[in-house]
């Protein structure tokens, strides 16, 4: 579990960084992450493209 932590958390981070989410309760919340269950929010579909984009860059790096 904790390897996955630590491997996932950048994704996470850039995820964060680039998207504008969604205002869930007050919150901005772009990226959760529960056990084995994640989710991402956008806010435009331009957000999923970003999103889509970071995914293929992130996992490309990691299977090179």
């Amino acid at each position: 579990m904790h390897l996955f932590v630590i491997y996932i958390e950048p994704l996470f981070d850039l995820l964060s960084q680039v998207l504008n989410g969604i205002n869930l309760f007050g919150t901005n919340a772009t990226v959760i992450a529960k056990i084995d269950d994640d989710a991402i929010f956008v806010s435009s579909n331009i957000g999923i493209t970003n999103a889509g984009e970071i995914l293929d860059q992130f996992f490309a790096k990691r299977q090179g």
